[in-house]
Protein backbone atom coordinates (compact mmCIF):
# COMPACT_ATOMS: atom_id res chain seq x y z
CA UNK A 1 0.00 0.00 0.00
CA UNK A 2 2.71 2.25 0.96
CA UNK A 3 4.72 1.53 -2.18
CA UNK A 4 1.19 2.65 -4.58
CA UNK A 5 1.13 5.49 -2.22
CA UNK A 6 4.44 6.91 -2.48
CA UNK A 7 4.54 6.79 -5.92
CA UNK A 8 1.38 8.88 -6.58
CA UNK A 9 2.47 11.30 -4.40
CA UNK A 10 5.57 11.37 -5.99
CA UNK A 11 3.88 11.82 -8.94
CA UNK A 12 1.29 14.36 -8.07
CA UNK A 13 1.82 18.29 -8.81
CA UNK A 14 3.68 19.79 -5.84
CA UNK A 15 0.20 21.42 -4.24
CA UNK A 16 -1.62 18.08 -4.58
CA UNK A 17 1.07 16.31 -2.90
CA UNK A 18 1.55 18.89 0.10
CA UNK A 19 -1.92 18.46 0.92
CA UNK A 20 -2.27 14.73 0.26
CA UNK A 21 1.12 14.63 2.32
CA UNK A 22 -0.46 16.89 5.17
CA UNK A 23 -3.27 15.06 5.87
CA UNK A 24 -1.42 11.30 6.24
CA UNK A 25 1.30 13.24 7.74
CA UNK A 26 -1.23 14.08 10.31
CA UNK A 27 -3.30 10.82 10.58
CA UNK A 28 0.26 8.69 10.92
CA UNK A 29 1.40 11.52 14.02
CA UNK A 30 -2.04 10.16 15.82
CA UNK A 31 -1.12 6.95 15.76
CA UNK A 32 0.73 4.66 18.44
CA UNK A 33 4.07 4.64 18.42
CA UNK A 34 4.35 1.07 17.26
CA UNK A 35 1.96 2.13 14.23
CA UNK A 36 3.30 5.20 13.48
CA UNK A 37 7.25 3.35 13.39
CA UNK A 38 5.80 0.63 10.96
CA UNK A 39 3.99 3.08 8.78
CA UNK A 40 6.95 5.48 8.58
CA UNK A 41 9.21 3.00 7.78
CA UNK A 42 6.99 1.38 4.72
CA UNK A 43 7.59 5.56 3.51
CA UNK A 44 11.02 4.86 3.86
CA UNK A 45 11.26 1.79 2.05
CA UNK A 46 8.78 2.86 -0.75
CA UNK A 47 10.86 5.72 -1.56
CA UNK A 48 14.30 3.77 -1.83
CA UNK A 49 12.04 1.84 -5.25
CA UNK A 50 11.50 5.79 -6.79
CA UNK A 51 14.27 7.26 -9.10
CA UNK A 52 16.27 9.57 -6.75
CA UNK A 53 14.75 12.98 -8.37
CA UNK A 54 11.33 11.45 -7.85
CA UNK A 55 12.38 10.55 -4.40
CA UNK A 56 14.06 13.78 -3.38
CA UNK A 57 11.03 16.01 -4.71
CA UNK A 58 8.70 13.65 -2.47
CA UNK A 59 11.34 14.53 0.84
CA UNK A 60 11.39 18.23 -0.11
CA UNK A 61 7.88 18.49 0.00
CA UNK A 62 7.91 16.09 2.99
CA UNK A 63 10.30 18.32 5.18
CA UNK A 64 8.19 21.38 3.97
CA UNK A 65 4.55 19.94 5.50
CA UNK A 66 6.87 18.68 8.48
CA UNK A 67 8.08 22.05 9.31
CA UNK A 68 4.37 23.23 9.57
CA UNK A 69 2.55 20.98 11.36
CA UNK A 70 1.79 21.62 15.15
CA UNK A 71 4.93 20.71 16.95
CA UNK A 72 3.53 17.47 18.92
CA UNK A 73 2.99 16.31 15.61
CA UNK A 74 6.11 17.36 14.08
CA UNK A 75 7.93 15.88 17.14
CA UNK A 76 5.81 12.35 16.76
CA UNK A 77 6.86 12.13 13.21
CA UNK A 78 10.66 12.97 13.91
CA UNK A 79 10.77 10.14 16.54
CA UNK A 80 9.44 7.54 14.12
CA UNK A 81 11.21 9.00 12.00
CA UNK A 82 14.40 7.95 13.99
CA UNK A 83 13.29 4.60 15.11
CA UNK A 84 12.03 3.52 11.50
CA UNK A 85 15.37 4.56 9.85
CA UNK A 86 17.17 1.67 12.12
CA UNK A 87 14.88 -0.64 11.12
CA UNK A 88 16.08 0.00 7.17
CA UNK A 89 19.35 -0.55 5.37
CA UNK A 90 21.56 1.78 6.68
CA UNK A 91 22.59 3.40 3.10
CA UNK A 92 18.86 3.54 2.68
CA UNK A 93 18.05 5.62 5.47
CA UNK A 94 21.79 7.99 4.85
CA UNK A 95 20.01 8.27 1.36
CA UNK A 96 16.69 9.58 2.45
CA UNK A 97 18.83 11.77 5.07
CA UNK A 98 20.60 13.37 2.59
CA UNK A 99 17.03 13.74 0.36
CA UNK A 100 15.20 15.71 3.34
CA UNK A 101 18.54 17.89 4.07
CA UNK A 102 18.35 19.12 0.27
CA UNK A 103 14.99 19.95 0.95
CA UNK A 104 15.60 22.19 3.43
CA UNK A 105 18.09 24.42 1.07
CA UNK A 106 15.81 26.75 -0.15
CA UNK A 107 14.91 27.55 3.32
CA UNK A 108 15.89 30.81 5.29
CA UNK A 109 19.07 29.87 7.67
CA UNK A 110 16.77 30.06 10.92
CA UNK A 111 13.91 27.65 9.77
CA UNK A 112 16.56 25.16 8.56
CA UNK A 113 17.93 25.34 11.87
CA UNK A 114 15.39 24.77 13.47
CA UNK A 115 13.99 22.13 11.29
CA UNK A 116 17.46 20.53 11.67
CA UNK A 117 18.25 21.19 15.60
CA UNK A 118 14.86 19.63 16.17
CA UNK A 119 16.02 16.37 14.64
CA UNK A 120 19.47 16.39 16.41
CA UNK A 121 17.45 16.77 19.17
CA UNK A 122 15.44 13.68 18.61
CA UNK A 123 18.61 11.43 17.99
CA UNK A 124 20.09 13.32 21.08
CA UNK A 125 16.64 12.32 23.13
CA UNK A 126 16.52 8.97 21.75
CA UNK A 127 20.62 8.12 22.64
CA UNK A 128 20.90 7.31 19.21
CA UNK A 129 23.91 8.52 17.81
CA UNK A 130 22.74 11.16 14.73
CA UNK A 131 24.48 11.81 11.51
CA UNK A 132 26.23 14.93 10.56
CA UNK A 133 23.95 17.31 9.97
CA UNK A 134 26.51 19.67 8.66
CA UNK A 135 28.90 17.74 6.58
CA UNK A 136 25.12 16.77 4.51
CA UNK A 137 24.13 20.21 4.39
CA UNK A 138 27.92 21.17 2.87
CA UNK A 139 27.39 18.11 0.68
CA UNK A 140 23.92 18.96 -0.09
CA UNK A 141 24.69 22.50 -1.50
Amino acid sequence: MADEMVKMLADAPEEQRKMMLTERLKMIGGQPEDQRVQSIKEILLALTKLAKDKANAFLATLVNVLSELAPEIRKAIMVGRVKAGALIPEDANKSIFMGMVKGTLTWADEKRQMFVGGLAKVFEELGKPKPDFKAMMEKAK
